[in-house]
């Protein structure tokens, strides 16, 4: 279940990022005037979605990484291989 919700926060995570930020604002100042404890709260968790989402994004950035840094294998060269093997065995 949370599978599609990573992929999606990695697709967008720069738009869920501005709109998150926006609405923490608009939420906050309303909340500090008339309850100044569901501020804090709100200030708390969207410290902990932050820190969420910037994982997500380093765990995305070492993927790529990862991914573009493998060497790719022709089948031609793993079968000359082999057979080079095969040929120095008998």
């Amino acid at each position: 279940m949370m599978s599609w919700i990573n992929n999606f926060i990695k697709d967008n995570i720069k738009k869920i990022l501005h709109i998150w930020i926006f609405i923490i604002y608009l939420v906050n100042e309303e909340l500090k005037y008339y309850h100044p404890i569901l501020s804090i709260l709100l200030s708390i968790f969207s410290i902990f979605i932050f820190h969420y989402i910037s994982l997500l994004e380093t765990q995305l950035s070492e993927t790529k990484i990862a991914i573009h840094s493998q060497p790719e294998t022709k089948p031609e060269e793993v079968q000359t291989k082999t057979e080079e093997v095969d040929t120095k065995s008998d």
